[in-house]
């Protein structure tokens, strides 16, 4: 905080942030992870080919539904097609999903404990820049942004330091009741549907699926344990990346994650996670 009250973040100020408008899917990982990433995990390690892939995958008969779960897992981090075409995941992507298949009676995916993964996932997502910036305008903005307020922030934002002036401007709208009065829409759509289309996948990506901030709402708001997160994750890691399936930026990601070989591991206590007990 400033002396006159105001929220100041630690952040890489002068880094260009990016927001890739075609992203429409983006997978869920709380409450309930999303069964594509869940059926592409069980070909970790096959030669890519789609045509066999889709033979076992269920509800589905169109191989772009496998198209769209390698893209979900290579936005989140957690898989990608080397240069051998063979489909890896990352230790990020084993973590968390190990995390989550846990379904025995003593399982630890509760949500009392979603700040394990929670802690991974904001390191990993703060690698982009369009995830740091809508975090620092939720933080600068009650920790809470509507879908329209962002529609017409994300034109605005530049450089991840343009986000304080934009916070003004969503307060002052928010006071006026004139979200016009932000700017103009980055997407344009007579159809409200087609926009929430385009803007919810943003939330979602930055939101790491409902672990960082709640799916449904509009306003979107954080969960309870995310603002600490995400502002020690803004202050350590520098953004480079927008979302890529490339094994590059997946790698760059599960390198910032640095996750354990199990997240449930008692002794998993990272310098900027949870005290050991």
């Amino acid at each position: 905080m400033t002396a006159d009250g105001t929220l100041r973040l630690e952040l890489y100020a002068d880094s260009p942030v990016v927001f890739d408008l075609n992203i429409r899917n983006v997978p869920k990982l709380w409450p309930d992870v999303s069964s594509s990433l869940r059926q592409l995990s069980d070909f970790v390690g096959h030669h890519w080919d789609e045509e066999a892939f889709i033979q076992e995958w269920s509800n589905a008969d169109d191989t772009r539904a496998v198209r769209r779960a390698r893209e979900e897992a290579a936005f989140l981090g957690y898989m990608y097609r080397d240069s051998d075409d063979v489909l890896q995941i990352t230790s990020l992507g084993h973590s968390v999903l190990t995390f989550f298949d846990d379904t025995t009676a003593s399982s630890v995916a509760k949500p009392g404990n979603l700040i394990l993964p929670s802690r991974l996932m904001a390191r990993a997502l703060a690698c982009q820049s369009g995830a740091q910036a809508i975090w620092g305008l939720m933080r600068l903005c009650g920790n809470r942004l509507g879908q329209e307020e962002l529609n017409r922030a994300m034109g605005q934002i530049h450089v991840l330091g343009d986000i304080y002036q934009v916070a003004d401007l969503i307060r002052d709208a928010r006071e006026q009741g004139k979200p016009e009065a932000i700017g103009p829409r980055t997407y344009e759509s007579d159809d409200p549907k087609q926009q929430r289309r385009v803007i919810t996948p943003q939330f979602r990506l930055a939101g790491a699926g409902g672990l960082l901030i709640d799916i449904d709402d509009d306003p979107r708001a954080f969960t309870p344990w995310a603002p600490e997160i995400v502002d020690e994750a803004m202050r350590v890691v520098k953004p480079t990346l927008a979302p890529s399936t490339s094994e590059a930026a997946v790698m760059t990601m599960s390198r910032a994650a640095a996750a354990p070989t199990d997240v449930r591991a008692a002794d998993y206590h990272p310098k900027w996670g949870l005290p050991a007990s």
